[in-house]
């Protein structure tokens, strides 16, 4: 939504600048080949796969996003609730 907007435009423009570097150092410092564009097909799906790793642990849930501390909520069951460590010395 609208919320989101500057936030979604900063990850595309770092993961552009994140590409155009590693390219560029790639590019710079070894000959442009096959194997070397393997090598970051290769690199750039092991940074695929992390990311949908730990994609569930993206709190989406507003009771969990204003929860003090850590909560993760998964079809309506809280699944990992940690408090912050201010809400751990208060009681």
């Amino acid at each position: 939504g609208v919320f989101n907007t500057g936030t979604m435009y900063g990850l595309l423009l770092t993961s552009w600048s994140m590409g155009a570097t590693g390219w560029g150092l790639v590019a710079a410092t070894d000959v442009v080949s096959n194997e070397s564009v393997a090598s970051q097909l290769w690199i750039l799906l092991v940074v695929a796969i992390v990311g949908v790793v730990v994609l569930p642990l993206v709190r989406t849930n507003t009771m969990d996003r204003f929860y003090r501390g850590y909560q993760l909520t998964m079809c309506d069951t809280v699944v990992i609730q940690m408090p912050s460590r201010k809400m751990r010395l208060e009681k």
